[in-house]
């Protein structure tokens, strides 16, 4: 792909040499395809070194990854996960070493302990620590601006346009997970699907259902009997009745679109405090 395609990371990241972008731009590449990124995702890119072929940094709503060439005559491309953005708790910048020559980036995890530390050396012309500066600063406020974002709920289309209102709410609870930075696993993505699925029946649901009298899920039924199943499992047929009660899809979605994005950063941050 062309450097074109990603001119706006590299205008920002102060990186204007053609060769540098037509060669980090295989870097941004290589992270999409081994490193499982969404290229609509980055959030920036931010270069370690001054040598003839700095690390690159790619940092997206999830994750920081490094890319690196390696080898002298067989040449290759090396991607590494450095760290999750939902782990990182406090981000410093601080200057180290003999005399203060290394210049760092530290994260720490609510407990404390360092998930990862990115390193400069300052030393050489005396062109080169303004730069270094330059490019620590630059990675600093784009992991920052990372971490903003993780909080914030990924856009993504209305249940409106889904087929299977549960199976939204897999998708949803699937990125919950991934957001949240632990191990992916199927029982982890239904057991959120499931409490997504319960809590909003009980404080979205019913009150859609007041005007007509409802006060018990049950209601909604006419049987009088909400089926056997967890909540995800019913959770089509409940939605199927309570539209037909309301007399139209539409309020229904809303409060399942809103109630979504209002409660992602409390989900994605309870996923990571129970499983990290």
């Amino acid at each position: 792909m062309s450097a074109n395609n990603y001119l706006n990371l590299f205008i920002d990241a102060n990186i204007s040499d053609k060769h540098d972008q037509e060669r980090y731009s295989r870097y941004i590449e290589a992270a999409t395809v081994e490193g499982g990124i969404n290229v609509d995702d980055i959030v920036g890119v931010g270069e370690n070194g001054t040598g003839s072929k700095p690390d690159l940094y790619v940092i997206d709503r999830q994750t920081i990854t490094l890319v690196s060439e390696v080898g002298m005559f067989n040449k290759r491309v090396v991607v590494q996960r450095v760290s999750t953005i939902a782990s990182i708790a406090r981000l410093r910048g601080t200057q180290e070493g003999f005399k203060g020559t290394d210049v760092t980036i530290t994260a720490n995890d609510s407990r404390g302990e360092v998930a990862f530390k990115i390193v400069w050396g300052l030393g050489g012309p005396d062109w080169v620590e303004p730069l270094i500066m330059r490019q620590r600063d630059h990675l600093f406020k784009v992991i920052s601006e990372a971490m903003d974002k993780v909080a914030d709920a990924p856009a993504r289309p209305s249940v409106s346009s889904a087929s299977s209102k549960a199976g939204a709410l897999m998708d949803w609870a699937a990125e919950v997970v991934k957001a949240s930075g632990v191990e992916m696993t199927n029982e982890r993505v239904e057991e959120h699907a499931n409490m997504v699925a319960a809590t909003m029946r009980l404080y979205e649901f019913l009150p859609l259902g007041a005007p007509f009298g409802i006060d018990s899920l049950n209601k909604f039924y006419p049987g009088g009997e909400i089926p056997d199943g967890t909540p995800i499992e019913t959770f089509d047929e409940l939605y199927g009745h309570i539209v037909a009660k309301v007399g139209s899809a539409r309020p229904v979605d809303q409060v399942i679109d809103k109630y979504l994005a209002e409660h992602w950063a409390e989900f994605v941050n309870g996923c990571r405090e129970t499983y990290s």
